[in-house]
């Protein structure tokens, strides 16, 4: 059932009802009320007749005075009884020839000197009677009878209930035309409001409102509903907003896994293995390897900040390397060519530190030129705990960030890399990395992990493994604040073989 019908009913069914309920308990009253008027009127007559009769002298002059009474306008019901019931004065009749039985008993048995009462005829018709007792001089005791039909008083009422039903239905009309017009107004506008409900779970946002200047529940309603309306729109367009950038960070993210190479590799004479995993959708850090003329050259780098931007340079940073692996000359030379091509492409807004190794695999010898990048180590190749003294930190004189400025220049310092040894290089959001109490794994945890039951067959993937659950495992559920990075160069001189010493990666 509609909201509408259901106002409807509400409005003109309650009333109705009260109405009807009124107008019975009305016309019953008005019944009543006929009936105690008729009678009270026959009293006055009956009283009236009474006082006529006082001067009557005798019975002769009582009979003339009778039939000249009931020839008078509201006496035609006047009868004169004895106290027997017998009509008087000829007595050759009772009461109950001319109003049955049930009305000659009912007077009879009558103590009062006056009274009224309502029987049935002889045709089984309500009568309406009403009696006074007279004593009148030289006369035996009478008995002054009027007598009114019931159905004077229904007459009376069927026509107050003509009027009464003709103004009901007057009410009704009114009632119902007055509720179908406020009904309309009502109805109309939470039509349109659910409508446009039903429009908005299935998306549609443009459904027209109803009016809401006014002050009334609905307006308010209206006015409520447009705000929520307005507000999910908005948040339902930042969240399309904020997917899309997911999605394009993501793409950017999958393609900056193209500027790494395979994240292993193995020769007759090192052994590489890195990680990467970006604070973001993508980062900043970079690592990079290949072979050249007999020299194993890797390198990591670190642009300032993570994000999009930052990824972006490592691509640059990238397709410069293609060109110079190329014509691979020194790790000096790497990082003069890199300065130079990102410094003319972030002009000095975006840097990167970095720090390139050749390794030379015939001798051993490592060649090394520092960017302002945090120091690599070299595991020894020996069986045991190590500490930090174990270690040999490969020291260079840093030079200015790559991009810094223009006319940078970098040195380069040589090492004696022993066979079994390994060699770690890692940017610093491996040691920044926080726990979720916000606690960082700091170089000392980083030297303690590696170490602890070194052995010296470790392979570069044994070594990155261990390193990787760990500080995974540290971080646990906390967010990186910054990009982690790191590999593992294992150098084995013992098994160098004849290959081809111009492979690039």
């Amino acid at each position: 059932m509609s909201l509408r019908i259901k106002f409807l009913t509400l409005l003109v069914g309650i009333p109705s009802l009260c109405l009807g309920l009124f107008l019975y308990f009305a016309i019953s009253t008005f019944v009543n009320d006929k009936k105690i008027s008729l009678l009270e009127n026959q009293v006055n007559l009956l009283n009236s007749a009474n006082l006529f009769f006082l001067n009557a002298d005798g019975a002769e002059n009582l009979k003339e005075s009778v039939e000249k009474l009931k020839k008078q306008e509201g006496f035609e019901s006047f009868v004169v009884v004895t106290t027997t019931g017998k009509i008087w004065p000829d007595q050759n009749g009772d009461l109950s020839s001319i109003f049955g039985t049930d009305a000659y008993q009912k007077l009879l048995g009558q103590t009062s000197s006056e009274g009224s009462f309502e029987v049935k005829d002889k045709q089984n018709k309500g009568v309406l009677f009403t009696f006074l007792r007279v004593n009148l001089k030289g006369i035996d005791p009478l008995i002054f009878v009027m007598t009114s039909p019931v159905s004077l008083a229904d007459r009376a009422s069927l026509l107050f209930l003509l009027k009464a039903l003709s103004a009901f239905i007057a009410l009704i009309c009114v009632a119902v035309l007055s509720s179908i017009v406020f009904s309309n107004r009502l109805t109309k506008n939470i039509k349109l409001l659910s409508v446009a409900m039903v429009d908005f779970g299935q998306g549609n946002f443009q459904s027209q409102l109803p009016d809401d200047s006014s002050d009334d529940e609905v307006a308010t309603m209206v006015r409520q509903f447009q705000a929520m309306r307005k507000q999910i729109q908005s948040l339902i367009f930042e969240k399309e907003e904020k997917t899309k950038i997911e999605t394009e960070m993501n793409l950017a993210g999958n393609l900056q896994k193209s500027f790494f190479p395979e994240p292993y590799f193995k020769s007759s004479a090192v052994e590489f293995s890195g990680f990467f995993q970006p604070a973001n959708h993508a980062g900043g850090d970079w690592w990079y390897y290949f072979l050249s003329e007999g020299k194993f050259v890797f390198l990591i780098g670190d642009v300032t900040g993570h994000g999009l931007n930052s990824a972006m340079l490592t691509g640059v940073a990238r397709s410069a390397m293609s060109l110079i692996s190329s014509a691979f000359v020194s790790p000096m030379d790497v990082l003069q060519k890199l300065n130079k091509v990102i410094y003319d492409t972030a002009q000095g807004k975006l840097m990167m530190t970095c720090v390139v190794g050749s390794l030379d695999i015939s001798s051993g010898e490592l060649t090394l030129a520092n960017a302002s990048h945090e120091v690599p180590f070299v595991i020894p190749a020996t069986d045991k705990t190590l500490s930090k003294k174990d270690y040999t930190f490969l020291i260079s004189d840093p030079g200015p960030r790559l991009g810094q400025r223009l006319d940078a220049t970098y040195k380069e310092i040589s090492f004696k890399i022993e066979e079994k040894s390994a060699l770690v290089f890692y940017s610093d959001g491996l040691v920044d990395t926080q726990n979720p109490q916000g606690e960082p794994f700091s170089e000392r945890s980083l030297y303690k992990l590696i170490g602890k039951d070194h052995k010296s067959q470790n392979s570069s993937q044994e070594i990155l493994e261990k390193m990787r659950r760990f500080i995974l495992d540290y971080k646990s559920t906390a967010e990186l604040v910054d990009d982690l990075s790191f590999f593992v160069v294992k150098y084995n001189r013992s098994e160098v073989s004849v290959e081809n010493p111009d492979k690039k990666i």
